[in-house]
């Protein structure tokens, strides 16, 4: 406690001296910016390189050093554009990083100016900097490649926003406060959650569960974890009763730990010491079977940088972690490893992949225990700033992150949905596409669309809902047409347990119908459990197949009595290679 009180203390120290006193003791500030910087605190480093340009010398050092400041800060990477413009009017190869009296810039400051553009969607001028820098480095005799990468990152980023990704954002609003959020993590039955949430000394810890569907208010668990303001969380496990931390000890190296979920309350945070070693340990998950447990590290074997490494537990021990290797890591960093939640794939965050220019987000499939080569997210999942965390669902296409989207520039969680001939708007059934038939008559086109559930549910998700709102729709402007609603399911469970998950899911549909005022007269209802599946639920080789056991998952429709000028389209959006052959 004495260590916590005396760092808050020295925290005044500064403030006071911008704020209230005659005498602006310019190189105090500067040190203490350079400090702040040196230890990741940049919202801190930046506040006092403000005060130095605002109350001292408008130097090319001080802007290109508050620039490099704002590039880590998220939301502000824009501010640092001017600055560092103004800076390159004044460069020199004798630069002094460490000397508050330097006056100018070093050429280095070219490298961030390309990365301002770039971390901006300005890739024609980032390149143009890139290039004059790259000049640079190859006249002084020095290594290009760090250039030639970002180069290389530009031509990911136009081709991958040149083929964006149709994607939904749904803001989560957990952010009432306006205060700034970030590393939201999931459990993977999507059951609990839990993210930070800066506070005005320490870094506050807030967890939340799902209440018949909603999530209950977030509440402050940082007393009971009885954490002292300095860990960061990287993972819960599957079934959310298991929360994964990291500190830097000492101001030294990172460890891991973690906390149980018990009759409602977090216990104690416990060191996870059969992983941790000298090294830094940043970041940790467990598999959804929590047999193994992925973690990121910077220790001696690793590639380069922070690598992912894979431990297996025996006998209610973590065994010594193994570098999962080049397939997955690389000479740059590697970081934030989440399971999907059927196990079968890995999501984590590099620098040395194919990336848009900072961290993205990449997936690998888990095929016997091997790793596929890692595929990038794509835009707007990715972009050309730093995307770290991305914590995925049992829907493929649905994950959470820790993004800038919005005009406040703060970090806020969001929900990602993904759609694509996989995974089609479900909104797809049109009654606005008419053919005129005759001179009296207009034909009238509707495509209707299955609607899906996740494993071992019958609730509607907001996309079923929308669907059926539109199938409540061609009902009530077609008042002689019934439907006949038929529930499916995979063939994961008993067939007596799947007859009784299709009624349900059957049955929740036809509800949510008669609830907005069709007469259940009008619905008929079947199910029909496993045994009419449209896709694989094998591979050939007998192996699962997650992906074709999503479209089992189903209720579809058929509707009867329908007047001759309407007309019923089925849409099966199901990929070729999933589609079952009969």
């Amino acid at each position: 406690m004495r260590f916590i009180f005396a760092y808050i203390i020295l925290l005044f120290i500064p403030f006071t001296l911008l704020s209230g006193q005659e005498t602006f003791d310019q190189e105090s500030i500067f040190y203490s910016a350079d400090f702040e910087y040196d230890n990741g605190n940049f919202r801190k480093a930046a506040t006092y390189y403000e005060a130095l340009l605002e109350k001292g010398p408008k130097t090319a050092h001080i802007k290109y050093k508050l620039a490099r400041t704002y590039l880590e800060i998220p939301g502000k990477s824009s501010n640092a554009i001017s600055l560092l413009e103004d800076a390159e009017k004044s460069v020199t190869t004798n630069f002094k990083t460490q000397n508050y009296l330097e006056t100018e810039a070093p050429y280095e400051m070219l490298l961030l100016l390309g990365e301002a553009y770039q971390m901006n969607n300005l890739l024609d001028k980032a390149t143009a900097k890139y290039k004059k820098y790259k000049s640079h480095v190859i006249a002084t005799g020095k290594d290009p490649e760090t250039i030639n990468r970002k180069l290389n990152s530009i031509s990911t980023a136009q081709k991958l926003i040149n083929t964006p990704l149709d994607i939904d954002k749904t803001f989560l609003p957990f952010n009432k406060t306006g205060i700034r959020i970030y590393n939201p993590v999931f459990s993977g039955n999507n059951e609990k959650m839990a993210f930070i949430s800066d506070r005005k000394y320490y870094k506050a810890i807030y967890f939340s569960e799902k209440q018949n569907g909603n999530w209950l208010e977030p509440r402050n668990i940082t007393m009971e974890l009885e954490s002292d303001g300095l860990f960061l969380i990287t993972s819960l496990s599957y079934n959310g009763d298991v929360l994964y931390l990291t500190r830097k000890i000492n101001n030294n190296d990172y460890d891991l730990f973690y906390s149980r979920f018990t009759e409602g309350e977090w216990s104690k945070i416990i060191s996870l010491d059969q992983i941790n070693t000298l090294s830094d340990e940043i970041h940790a998950c467990e598999s959804p079977d929590g047999h193994f447990l992925i973690i990121s590290s910077n220790r001696r074997s690793s590639i380069g940088g922070y690598d992912l490494y894979i431990s297996s537990l025996t006998d209610g021990n973590w065994d010594n972690p193994q570098n999962l290797g080049p397939v997955i890591n690389t000479p740059y960093n590697e970081s934030t490893p989440f399971y999907s939640p059927d196990g079968d794939m890995l999501y984590f965050s590099s620098e040395g992949h194919n990336t848009m220019g900072r961290y993205d987000i990449f997936r690998s499939s888990i095929i016997n225990n091997k790793f596929s080569t890692p595929q990038n997210l794509g835009y707007p999942i990715n972009t050309t700033r730093d995307d770290i965390f991305y914590c995925p669902t049992e829907n493929e296409f649905i994950g959470y992150t820790a993004c800038v989207f919005d005009k406040t520039k703060n970090l806020n969680i969001y929900k990602i949905e993904q759609f694509n001939a996989s995974n089609p708007r479900k909104d797809i059934i049109k009654d606005t596409i008419t053919t005129e038939i005759t001179a009296e008559k207009k034909q009238e086109i509707f495509e209707i669309n299955f609607i899906l559930f996740q494993f071992d549910d019958y609730g509607l998700s907001k996309t079923s809902t929308r669907q059926l709102d539109l199938v409540y729709k061609l009902l009530t402007r077609n008042s002689s047409a019934n439907l006949v609603i038929i529930g499916h399911t995979d063939a994961i469970g008993s067939n007596k347990y799947n007859i009784s998950l299709s009624q349900k899911r059957a049955l929740s549909v036809q509800s949510y119908l008669i609830k907005k005022g069709i007469t259940s007269k009008r619905l008929d209802v079947k199910w029909e459990g496993e045994i009419h599946p449209i896709a694989n639920n094998k591979n050939p080789d007998g192996t699962d197949n997650s992906s074709g056991r999503k479209f089992n998952r189903r209720v579809c429709f058929n509707l009867l009595n329908i007047p001759e000028n309407v007309s019923i389209e089925y849409i099966n959006n199901i990929p070729e290679d999933l589609k079952i052959s009969y």
